[in-house]
């Protein structure tokens, strides 16, 4: 909905989706309260519980995405990580079933790493812009760096987002879309940076530092076909 680029935001998709959210908060906030009164003391309080951490980091998320905060995309990408982390503690306050911990620990743990091989192709490409002469060339391969570390940003605030709910085919659409959308910008990348560079011992660098992320991204999106229930 939004890159983070005011000239970019789609205000109109935003909207409809804080008032979607909002609208869902208003009776996910009734269904809790009718649960936690039918259920024993403990059970109540930690429905409570989560629901107001659900709530809050539901707010900061919303208040986010005006477009007078002028939040980086980094900070709505941040937000909306904790309102995925609040979902999980709601789930699993309520009793609903979601991916074990383990299995979201290992998928985070896999998104992490396809965005360290990318921060390391990244480097890489940086000497590639620093050496190339041609303004045009640079300037492509530039934003071909800014468009990878974007999508690969995305990647894992998106794993973070779902990963509580990845047993839903739904979730897992959206992370496996986001790894797309990494890999093509990796592809991207590669491109520009042959266009930009001769030095055959900096290309390879950055060809095996692209495979690198490929690798990471095909780990990622193995353990997506796995079984992510509870044990």
């Amino acid at each position: 909905l939004t890159s983070g680029d005011q000239v970019e935001t789609n205000y109109t998709a935003v909207g409809s989706a804080v008032t979607t959210i909002s609208s869902n908060m208003a009776e996910l906030t009734k269904s809790v309260r009718m649960l936690a009164a039918l259920s024993d003391k403990d059970k109540s309080a930690a429905m409570l519980a989560a629901a107001r951490a659900l709530a809050l980091s539901t707010q900061i998320l919303l208040k986010a995405v005006l477009p007078e905060e002028n939040a980086s995309r980094q900070q709505l990408l941040a937000a909306a990580g904790e309102t995925g982390s609040s979902c999980g503690k709601m789930l699993k306050a309520i009793g609903e079933q979601q991916a074990s911990e383990k299995f979201q620990e290992e998928l985070m743990g896999l998104a992490k790493e396809v965005a360290t091989s990318t921060q390391a192709l990244v480097q890489h490409v940086k000497q590639v812009a620093a050496s190339c002469e041609d303004k045009q060339i640079k300037a492509d391969v530039v934003v071909a760096t800014k468009s990878t570390a974007s999508s690969t940003s995305q990647l894992v605030a998106c794993s973070k987002t779902v990963a509580c709910c990845v047993v839903s085919p739904l979730a897992q659409s959206q992370v496996m879309e986001a790894a797309k959308a990494v890999a093509a910008a990796v592809d991207s990348i590669v491109g520009s940076t042959q266009k930009a560079c001769k030095d055959e011992a900096l290309l390879q660098k950055c060809g095996e530092a692209a495979t690198g992320v490929t690798s990471a991204l095909n780990n990622l999106v193995e353990k997506l076909q796995e079984d992510p229930h509870p044990d």
